[in-house]
């Protein structure tokens, strides 16, 4: 009797040591992922201001998809391949680089540079030749342990073509 009292505590402190054991994995997992995440777009995030502050004009943009005539001319194209959850950076005459892994949405909004009265909001762009400023939006997410939990990062900003 004392046998199977013993078995049977000693089972229970093991799943409960097994269940933090799972927890204290899955916590560390999801630290690491928001952690990759955070650093791939801030990596991007820098790349692509620096590109755009330069670029000498916007060629054309729209939801998914912005193209530039970068400082040497050569067109500069920014875009979400949905197929691959991928944000490609695509310079004429070079290879296509992935900027982003696990992105699942980018927007870009074009806007005029100045500013509406009152507010800090800028006018909406009506061409590609009155966009001025640029502003970017995506959200990168993985899954920790074939679950979504909280390792997603979410991205913007407003950056203006210094050249137009």
């Amino acid at each position: 009797m004392e046998m199977m009292i013993a078995t049977t505590i000693g089972l229970m402190a093991m799943a409960a040591l097994g269940t933090l054991s799972l927890y204290t994995a899955r916590s560390f997992l999801a630290m690491s992922n928001y952690s990759e995440l955070s650093q791939q777009s801030r990596y991007a995030l820098d790349l692509m201001t620096g590109e755009i502050r330069q670029a000498n004009r916007l060629i054309s943009g729209s939801s998914t998809e912005i193209v530039l005539e970068d400082w040497d001319g050569k067109t500069l194209t920014y875009y979400l391949n949905p197929d691959r959850n991928e944000l490609i950076r695509d310079k004429e005459d070079e290879d296509p680089v992935v900027l982003l892994e696990n992105c699942e949405e980018f927007t870009a909004t074009l806007f005029q540079r100045n500013p509406m009265q009152g507010e800090y909001e800028q006018y909406p762009a009506a061409t590609a030749w009155t966009c001025k400023l640029i502003q970017l939006d995506w959200r990168c997410a993985k899954s920790v342990m074939g679950d979504r939990v909280n390792s997603e990062v979410v991205q913007s900003a407003k950056i203006v073509i210094r050249k137009q």
